[in-house]
């Protein structure tokens, strides 16, 4: 017993080197075990079930940032949640709160990928989990990594105003393309969909070009 005491003290120091907005969730579990592989912990204590092993204290925070990143699906899931978007409203909406947020801070606020579809900027992802699964409306991973986000209340924000906006301007813009601002000439949108149909747009012409599709302030 003193020697498993030991171990857990020694994994709580080791954890001081790990940024503080990664530890939510963490906890130690020390077993005493002969096993001779991480097959046999796992055999011998359910707890381990679903665990993944990794060598060194570097590979768990590389882990760690990497489950903790938020992503476009996560970002997804609070607006259909939270606002009902349909799928073009939803991709609109959750492009501009990239493209804003990018332009402004020149970092992008959750990890994502666009391409250029006939309608307008897509994140393959989010469509494909919004047409294919019903995951948008049950996920809550959001909440979780909001939690721990350093910029929780500039996102919030920004959603809420966009979300706002995007309503206002793209209410029937599938079949009025007047309405359709990515679609002006020289937006990111443009250039990408000139080089081919459902390439990736480049975050750089985001940050030189987006100025170009920037939503009107909404009147509601």
């Amino acid at each position: 017993m003193h020697t498993i005491l030991q171990q857990r003290i020694k994994k709580r120091n080791e954890l001081r080197n790990v940024p503080p907005h990664l530890l939510a969730g963490i906890s130690i579990h020390v077993i005493n075990d002969k096993g001779q592989t991480f097959a046999d912990i796992q055999r011998l204590d359910p707890y381990f079930t679903k665990v993944i092993q990794v060598e060194s204290m570097a590979e768990l925070i590389k882990k760690l940032e990497q489950q903790g990143q938020l992503k476009a699906d996560d970002m997804a899931a609070y607006l259909v949640q939270r606002y009902q978007l349909n799928a073009f409203l939803l991709q609109k909406t959750l492009y501009y709160i990239y493209a804003d947020y990018l332009e402004k801070y020149a970092s992008s606020p959750f990890v994502a990928n666009f391409e250029a579809f006939d309608h307008g900027p897509v994140e393959t992802e989010v469509y494909r989990k919004y047409r294919y699964t019903n995951n948008l409306e049950e996920d809550v991973a959001f909440n979780d990594k909001l939690a721990v986000c350093p910029y929780t209340t500039e996102l919030l924000d920004l959603s809420e105003l966009t979300v706002a906006k995007c309503c206002s301007q793209y209410q029937g813009a599938w079949d009025d393309q007047t309405k359709n601002l990515t679609h002006r000439v020289g937006t990111p949108w443009s250039r990408a969909y000139a080089r081919k149909m459902d390439v990736t747009i480049l975050d750089e012409d985001i940050i030189k070009y987006h100025h170009l599709e920037h939503l009107p302030v909404s009147t509601n």
